[in-house]
């Protein structure tokens, strides 16, 4: 006789074995625990049989799939039997998504705003790696533009040029480069190497914001397109 184990904790269907016949009793078959002479339906595609103490039911099983949190896309691995969980979804939702209520759609807002956040970035990061100033001398070199505290030395020096141009007072200053090479600079050479700093990040900020002003524009309503104009910014060596 045929005997149907099923798991302890949850009733699935394990396998089919033989009952052993009991040693005492001629004719009687021994149906050990989490065992039934019942035989379970067929299999049936997404479900699992689960004995439930008096009969089997098919129970949906989505165990090893990946569902999508509709609130935030976020994945999770099903490891458990039932239905899918309230606010889950096994759509796979695209790059910047928003759940509509019975699909997945393209929160535009929310790639434009993460694309122009990453030309920003390396706007800055590109600022960040310096300058380069042609010098009196026919040489050429970086200025370091790191922060704040770079900057406040250029303009220095570049508004004590001026002011001097302006008090007709030819005293020289100097700069250090991010070569540590110091250059002798007139008032007149002071105030062209801050200009030539100011041109080259205004450089940068006109590529930045023009990109930016065509991801925002009305006609880009795709992933590709925003991803067409990234692709196709040159900037400026500066």
């Amino acid at each position: 006789m045929d005997i149907y184990n099923y798991d302890k904790s949850s009733g699935e269907y394990i396998n089919t074995s033989a009952a052993q016949a009991s040693p005492l009793e001629p004719d009687v078959y021994l149906v050990p625990a989490h065992a039934t002479t019942v035989a379970p339906p067929a299999p049936r595609e997404g479900y699992a049989r689960i004995w439930s103490g008096a009969a089997w039911a098919y129970v949906e099983d989505h165990r090893s799939q990946t569902i999508y949190y509709t609130s935030n896309a976020g994945a999770h691995i099903v490891t458990a039997l039932g239905t899918i969980p309230e606010g889950c979804t096994t759509l796979v939702p695209p790059t910047y998504p928003v759940w509509s209520g019975s699909i997945w759609t393209f929160d535009l807002t929310a790639a434009k705003t993460a694309a122009c956040t990453r030309i920003e970035a390396k706007r800055q990061t590109l600022e960040r790696a310096g300058v380069t100033i042609s010098w009196p001398d026919g040489t050429k070199s970086k200025i370091q533009t790191r922060d704040d505290r770079d900057w406040r030395n250029i303009n220095g020096v570049a508004s004590r040029g001026l002011a001097r141009i302006t008090q007709a007072d030819v005293t020289p200053d100097w700069f250090r480069d991010a070569d540590n090479v110091d250059h002798s600079l007139t008032p007149t050479q002071a105030l062209d190497m801050g200009q030539q700093a100011a041109t080259a990040i205004s450089k940068l900020a006109k590529v930045a914001q023009a990109a930016k002003d065509a991801i925002n524009a009305s006609t880009v309503t795709t992933a590709d397109q925003i991803t067409a104009i990234e692709s196709d910014i040159v900037w400026p060596e500066v």
